[in-house]
C-alpha cells in the first residue's frame, strides 16, 4: 500500500512540475508577444511621422516619441496582471489535486462500533 501512496505522490509531484513548466513557457511567449507588440508600434509610429510629418507649430505630442503610449503601457500591464491571475489559479489547482490525491490514498481506518 505504501508503494501505492509513494507512487501516486510521485505522479502528482509529475504533474505539478509539467504544469508549472507549462506556465512557465506561456509566460516566455506572453513575454515575447509584447515585445514584439511595442516594436510594432514603435514602428507604426516612425512611419506615421514619416508620412505626416506636421510643422513646427502643430508638433505638441502628450509624450515623448521614444515611449510607448499611455494605452499600450495600460494593455500590456493588463496582459501581466492576467498572466499572474492565470499563474496563481493553475498553482493553487494543482496544490488542490496534489493535497486530494494524498488524502484518497491515504490507507482508511474502520471505526470502532463504541456500545
Amino acid at each position: 500500500m505504501a508503494a501505492l501512496t509513494n507512487a501516486a505522490d510521485a505522479a502528482v509531484e509529475d504533474e505539478v512540475e509539467l504544469l508549472g513548466a507549462a506556465l512557465a513557457g506561456t509566460e516566455a511567449l506572453l513575454d515575447r508577444t509584447i515585445a514584439q507588440a511595442l516594436e510594432e508600434a514603435d514602428q507604426d509610429r516612425a512611419r506615421e511621422q514619416r508620412v505626416d510629418e506636421p510643422s513646427p507649430a502643430e508638433k505638441q505630442p502628450d509624450e515623448p516619441p521614444s515611449q510607448p503610449s499611455r494605452a499600450l503601457l495600460h494593455n500590456v500591464q493588463a496582459s501581466h496582471d492576467a498572466a499572474a491571475r492565470h499563474r496563481e489559479d493553475a498553482l493553487q489547482k494543482a496544490v488542490a489535486f496534489r493535497d486530494r490525491r494524498a488524502a484518497e490514498s491515504r490507507p482508511k481506518h474502520p471505526r470502532k462500533n463504541v456500545t
